[in-house]
């Protein structure tokens, strides 16, 4: 995909999130702005496929008839990687995705607040609360599947002797 390309389809990423919000608020009336490149009001979603334990991707609905495919990851949540540094990781990296396909099955109706675009062409970060109105990425870290994440430097999972570090 050439750089055009690229923020082309960034650019349709954001229209795609600016009219979800739009429809979010149509009849309300708010002081409160939202920051830049962020949707401060919760927008509904159908969970298409689940990635690893803090991404999936989902259909946002933007209207009865009209969705956006996105890939989706958790605002506050980091999960050890499929393609991880040490054995013991990667065997947590799959217990994780497969805890997430349970939360939040295929086909299953969510909800996304929060939303910002992510450091990746194509992926947003939001909170995410199942049709139970549970938050997914509190549960995952109850439950030890992912750690707690505010941004910046992600720690390791793996100790210099290749064991799982949580």
């Amino acid at each position: 995909m050439t750089r055009t390309h690229k923020i082309i389809f960034s650019i349709l990423i954001m229209v795609a999130c600016v009219v979800a919000y739009s429809v979010a608020i149509a009849g309300k009336s708010s002081d409160k702005k939202p920051s830049k490149n962020t949707l401060a009001d919760a927008v509904p979603a159908e969970v298409g496929y689940i990635i690893d334990g803090d991404t999936f991707a989902a259909k946002v609905i933007l209207k009865e008839d009209i969705t956006i495919s996105v890939r989706v990851r958790f605002m506050q949540i980091d999960a050890p990687e499929i393609h991880g540094e040490c054995d013991a990781e990667i065997k947590a990296a799959f217990a994780a995705r497969d805890r997430l396909g349970q939360l939040i099955p295929i086909g299953s109706r969510i909800t996304l607040s929060g939303i910002k675009d992510d450091k990746y062409l194509g992926r947003i970060d939001a909170y995410v609360q199942n049709a139970e109105g549970e938050d997914v990425g509190d549960i995952m870290v109850r439950e030890k599947m992912a750690r707690p994440y505010s941004g910046g430097k992600r720690a390791g999972w793996c100790s210099p002797t290749g064991a799982f570090v949580y």
